[in-house]
């Protein structure tokens, strides 16, 4: 008589709170609503899913009988004070509720409602015990940066643009995602390069002197068009490219720029090649005019501009002067082929841009890598710890995210550095 009273009960709270008024969980006690829920399962669920039919000890050799074998869900055993200990098998019962799919059709069946206030009860005691025992999966022991991850700290952390692509090998994916921590292997050659990579963007960083001259070639796709003005470029130019270099060094260096196709026009094009915006040089491409001039293309298609460039990234620029279209005097505007200059005959392009340098070292410079980094300087030899204590404090705070970390470093002497 008890469990039908409360049986009863929880019916007309559910009654009350499909007309509109407050829910069952806010009108019972906890314990009372654990008993009408249990006895919901009791009496429409453990009917077919308990312990008994499971174990073959009842239901026969019929197929329903077999079919709840195989199903092994024994709700009878499970403790709805516990909700949290087999969170799994409670998530397929609320889904099973939520769908309409349980009581099967033939079976005896609750008012809707009650099948509603028993899913949302489950789904409240699931979902505080999430929050009580949080479970956020296996975790890699070892969570490596990919090259993304590792470009942008390395953006974040020392302002500096790097191409991971010529640092880093291309990483393993998982499900069509690269940052999988199971996925992220580490070998000892991965490691390796890793380590290469940090040496060479702490060189970049402070502005160390490489090991020696270094060349970087950016080529030009041989299919994009060079008729018209190319984005980020002056207006009245056409072609070209503007590439963003890292010069490590405050020095000399050569912008080799080499050309294509019309090797035979006789036409002038005035080729420009500037810095941040700053012309460095101005040269007339095209066969030479007098018979002891040389031209561009007598000398293999390619010019060198040579000129000192402060240290820090750069934005290269090499385009042509665009030609007057009044010179062309024709009815319609031609095809615009990527490889011919329409009726105006040939024109010459650019293929590629080299920098090769530094020559002639003067120093770091003052970059905002060093800016970045440095952030104090000390005036005698005893402000050193501090200030190197300070340079490591910031840097570690941002590359950790993390807030209250001081740095104390140890003196060795300059030629060993600090701890």
């Amino acid at each position: 008589m008890a469990a039908a009273g409360l049986l009863a009960a929880g019916w007309l709270v559910a009654g009350t709170a499909q007309a509109g008024g407050p829910s069952a969980a806010s009108l019972q006690s906890p314990e009372t609503a654990s008993a009408v829920q249990r006895d919901v399962l009791d009496r429409y669920c453990v009917t077919c899913h308990n312990a008994r039919i499971v174990r073959g000890e009842a239901g026969g050799a019929s197929p329903l009988a077999a079919q709840l074998r195989a199903v092994g869900l024994t709700l009878d055993t499970l403790d709805l004070d516990e909700v949290g200990d087999r969170a799994e098998v409670w998530e397929r019962v609320v889904r099973k509720l939520r769908a309409g799919m349980m009581p099967p059709a033939g079976r005896p069946r609750p008012e809707p409602g009650v099948l509603d206030d028993l899913a949302g009860w489950l789904e409240g005691r699931l979902d505080e015990a999430a929050r009580r025992r949080p479970d956020p999966g296996r975790p890699a022991a070892v969570h490596r940066l990919n090259r993304a991850e590792y470009r942008n700290a390395v953006r974040d952390l020392l302002d500096i643009e790097v191409e991971v692509e010529d640092l880093l090998p291309a990483d393993d994916s998982s499900h069509g995602f690269d940052n999988i921590g199971v996925a992220l292997r580490l070998s000892e050659s991965l490691l390796e390069r890793y380590l290469a990579a940090a040496r060479r963007v702490s060189r970049l960083a402070v502005g160390g002197a490489p090991p020696g001259v270094a060349s970087d070639t950016y080529r030009i796709a041989t299919d994009q068009p060079q008729h018209d003005r190319v984005a980020e470029l002056p207006f009245g130019t056409r072609g070209g490219a503007r590439i963003t270099h890292l010069f490590p060094r405050d020095a000399v260096y050569e912008i080799e720029v080499e050309l294509g196709r019309a090797r035979g026009d006789r036409a002038a094009h005035p080729l420009e090649v500037t810095v941040d915006g700053e012309r460095l040089a101005l040269v007339t491409v095209g066969e030479a005019v007098a018979d002891d001039e040389r031209g561009v293309y007598h000398e293999g298609g390619s010019l060198v501009v040579r000129a000192p460039v402060a240290a820090g990234p750069r934005d290269v620029g090499v385009t042509f002067h665009r030609r007057s279209r009044a010179l062309v005097e024709q009815v319609r505007e031609p095809f615009r082929n990527s490889r011919r200059g329409g009726v105006a005959g040939p024109i010459p392009v650019v293929s590629s841009v080299t920098v090769r340098g530094p020559y002639g070292d003067r120093g770091a410079g003052d970059t905002l890598s060093r800016r970045r980094v440095f952030v104090c300087t000390p005036e005698a030899p005893v402000d050193e710890p501090s200030c190197a204590a300070a340079i490591l404090t910031g840097l570690a705070r941002r590359a950790y995210r993390r807030s209250g970390w001081t740095a104390s470093p140890t003196a060795r002497g300059r030629s060993q550095g600090c701890e």
